[in-house]
């Protein structure tokens, strides 16, 4: 593995953990916005 493949999944990391902590503050479990404005997922 090259230093320029751990830079890219790295970066992929830092993205998922950003998106998950988004979805935790947002209350919206599929790590996007727009899911809330569409509608609230069913139980």
């Amino acid at each position: 593995m090259t230093a320029k493949q751990v830079n890219i999944n790295t970066q992929a990391h830092t993205q998922l953990t950003g998106s998950l902590i988004a979805a935790t503050d947002t209350g919206d479990k599929d790590g996007n916005d727009n899911g809330q404005l569409i509608s609230p997922p069913t139980a």
